[in-house]
């Protein structure tokens, strides 16, 4: 069973990376994602689904790179609904995919404030 996040993958990646650098990417994604998802929205209805895969593959990609698995098999299905030009399996997963991102940056939320420390006393 996929997670939302899964945590020993995160923190290999920050032993790999350092910690600072996996937080910024986690931050990173997390800001990039609405945007995505909107352009997404706007392709559907254009029905452009090469577009969508684009994008698809995009966050399949970098949500893999950090364990949001959850997302990217999500992202994933998205990807090959449209490469395999399924436009009904496509609207189906897209409708899906908000859903499962807020989800996902929940828990990256959770884990951007664990990581934050406690506020600067000023």
């Amino acid at each position: 069973m996929p997670q939302l996040l899964n945590s020993a993958m995160l923190e290999r990646i920050a032993d790999d990376i350092g910690a600072e650098i996996a937080m910024k990417l986690l931050t990173t994604i997390r800001d990039d994602i609405d945007v995505t998802l909107q352009v997404i929205g706007g392709l559907m209805i254009a029905k452009d689904l090469d577009g969508v895969c684009g994008h698809a593959h995009r966050i399949k990609a970098s949500s893999q790179t950090v364990g949001m698995e959850e997302l990217a098999l999500c992202a994933g299905e998205l990807e090959v609904a449209c490469r395999d030009n399924r436009g009904a399996t496509a609207r189906n997963v897209a409708l899906r995919l908000p859903e499962v991102v807020r989800a996902t940056l929940a828990e990256v939320d959770a884990v951007l404030a664990s990581k934050a420390g406690p506020p600067a006393k000023g």
